[in-house]
């Protein structure tokens, strides 16, 4: 799906969510890339909440775990990223995705920003693991090709995560914020994507 001009949020409707199995580890979501920025901070000590995995420009974007998508929209151009560019959901995200993943009896959001307008998923469709879900970009506040990764830790079952999602107005950082590193909610815990995204 190329960059469709409106929000897939809708797609989220009421109903059971389910995911039909659990992986067993986490795949790689970049494929060949490398890491740029780590959490909690930039190299020069901004604050960074996520992972910054460069790699070329179109390079495959992967599901990490079987999931569900809650968000998928690409409104903007592939390569119209710099700094101060706040266009994109969350604000600067350009083209993003967030989904729900399943690990090892335990369920996680995991959201990509800075994606090309190429979006092969949409709201409420479950992925396989490994699944090519988008290719990379530099959309938004974004200075250069790479796909910024935010993992979170959640707390509640899938459908209580997704009534939270839709009725939040889909906040990517479910109830942490985006002010201070490794905060929690009643609903997530921001975890730094290192500590599960192995061998990235």
């Amino acid at each position: 799906m190329r960059g469709t001009g409106y929000i897939l949020l809708s797609c989220l409707v009421d109903g059971n969510y389910e995911i039909d199995s659990y992986s067993s580890f986490w795949q790689n979501p970049v494929e060949n890339g490398t890491i740029s920025a780590g959490c909690w901070s930039y190299p020069d000590g901004g604050l960074h909440l996520g992972l910054d995995i460069a790699s070329a420009m179109y390079s495959d974007v992967l599901a990490v775990a079987n999931g569900i998508i809650l968000y998928a929209h690409a409104p903007v151009d592939s390569n119209n990223g710099y700094l101060g560019n706040w266009c994109g959901w969350p604000n600067g995200g350009g083209n993003t995705i967030c989904m729900v993943v399943a690990v090892n009896d335990r369920l996680y959001a995991i959201s990509y920003a800075h994606l090309s307008n190429e979006i092969y998923v949409t709201s409420g469709q479950q992925v396989s693991q490994g699944t090519v879900i988008a290719k990379s970009g530099n959309s938004g506040n974004s200075t250069g090709p790479h796909t910024h990764v935010e993992v979170f830790e959640l707390k509640q079952d899938l459908n209580s995560i997704v009534e939270y999602f839709r009725n939040s107005g889909a906040d990517f950082s479910f109830g942490c914020g985006y002010s201070e590193a490794a905060t929690c909610s009643g609903y997530a815990c921001r975890i730094d994507p290192e500590t599960v995204l192995e061998g990235v």
